[in-house]
């Protein structure tokens, strides 16, 4: 048989004539009159150079594009933050701190000074563990100028005992100096520990104005007390 006027069934390998529209063997359709709509219009019988049509497995074969897959990665959910160990210990010190703070402009006649800088401390203070609850980019800022604020509060109150150390017992003056060791000690944490920088990476943390304006309002009150105390002493 001449190679050139014979081809095989693409499904079960038979020799076949090229005119074949179905195979004899396995009845499978092998092309057809019409060609599909996407290969576009007109005869399968149709060409120029007189070369019998291709078959229909051959068409499909050769014209076949594989859908690209567009559906989104699924991406593995990112564990939710949780404070534990020492960072849970100082959230809950600004808690008990706030809520002394609280209690004692309830129960207690403040000067002015003293009443505005337990107002801002008890503010900043939410808005500080109301940060941390929510995860935001800006509590580690807001925790460290607490701290700061706190610290320089505490560091002159010492100052100014000990400028009346002849009229205040001894024990006052050691209870003094712890308030200030704890600031220096959670700011050292908050630089050094692992478990912040986790929680909060570097490279994603930040702040507003409206933060550095709510510590701004926070730490004036201190100044005014610091001045108020000095002037006394003096």
């Amino acid at each position: 048989m001449d190679n050139d006027k014979t081809s095989s069934c693409p499904v079960c390998g038979a020799i076949i004539r090229p005119d074949e529209k179905t195979c004899p063997h396995c009845k499978e359709v092998l092309w057809t009159d019409e060609i599909p709509d996407e290969l576009g219009s007109g005869s399968a019988t149709d060409v120029s150079d007189g070369t019998p049509p291709p078959m229909l497995g051959e068409i499909h074969n050769r014209d076949f594009r594989p859908e690209p897959d567009t559906s989104p990665e699924t991406e593995e959910a990112e564990p939710p933050r949780r404070i534990r160990g020492w960072f849970y210990f100082f959230v809950f010190i600004v808690f008990m701190s706030t809520f002394r703070t609280l209690v004692a402009l309830i129960s207690e006649p403040q000067t002015t000074p003293f009443l505005l800088y337990g107002i801002t401390s008890i503010g900043l203070s939410v808005y500080v563990l109301v940060q941390l609850a929510w995860g935001k980019s800006n509590a580690i800022f807001l925790c460290k100028s607490l701290l700061f604020i706190s610290l320089t509060f505490y560091v002159c109150m010492v100052f100014i005992i000990f400028a009346l150390s002849n009229r205040e017992p001894i024990p006052l003056l050691l209870v003094a100096f712890i308030a200030p060791i704890m600031c220096l000690i959670w700011l050292g944490y908050f630089e050094c520990s692992k478990q912040v920088e986790r929680l909060f990476p570097s490279k994603e943390r930040s702040h507003s104005a409206l933060d550095v304006l709510i510590v701004i309002i926070a730490a004036i009150p201190v100044l005014v007390i610091i001045y108020n105390l000095f002037h006394q002493v003096n």
